[in-house]
């Protein structure tokens, strides 16, 4: 494996299409986005709509990092500074949102070198800690988060619906 991260390039099309296909994915959106209300259908994103997206708000553009085997996109993740979400409203705390997108890269140390760079980057940017939150049926994401030093710091009560059931959004920390 050859993995590098860079800026996500609006200029390259297979990008884009990545992460469409990732946030499209049925066996990815449960872990990704959190569905509020079982009856009612999610939004299909298209290449177009999120190209859109990104050309009408670059601050959310530059947010974002594509993760990279050679030139093959194979995860993303942004960063936010101090966003509305955040369960301990601390200035200078940095969000997570991290997709490894493609399933043969899953367990392969992939996520581990993306979360080393986003916490480096994430001080870079002025952040001294961080929050992120994982779904509480996604053990696997749970346990690497710990494994790497997030703490647990508080639930959201059945934030999110999947499987027949509502979740909690499980909200973790890590001072920089």
């Amino acid at each position: 494996m050859d993995i590098k991260i860079e800026h996500l390039n609006l200029n390259d099309d297979e990008q884009i299409h990545s992460l469409v296909k990732w946030e499209n994915d049925p066996e990815l959106y449960h872990l990704l986005v959190p569905i509020m209300d079982k009856d009612k259908s999610e939004p299909i994103k298209t290449f177009e709509s999120l190209k859109k997206t990104f050309v009408e708000k670059p601050d959310y553009a530059s947010s974002i990092f594509i993760i990279l085997d050679g030139k093959k996109p194979v995860g993303n993740f942004s960063i936010q500074l101090d966003p509305e979400h955040l369960m301990n409203k601390v200035e200078g705390t940095s969000w997570l949102g991290l997709t490894i997108g493609e399933k043969a890269y899953w367990g392969k140390g992939v996520a581990k070198i993306a979360m080393d760079y986003f916490e480096a980057e994430s001080k870079r940017r002025g952040a001294s800690r961080v929050e992120l939150g994982t779904f509480e049926f996604n053990e696997r994401a749970y346990s690497f988060y710990k494994k790497i030093g997030y703490v647990e710091i508080g639930r959201l009560d059945k934030f999110t619906y999947w499987n027949g059931k509502y979740w909690d959004d499980i909200r973790m920390e890590k001072i920089l």
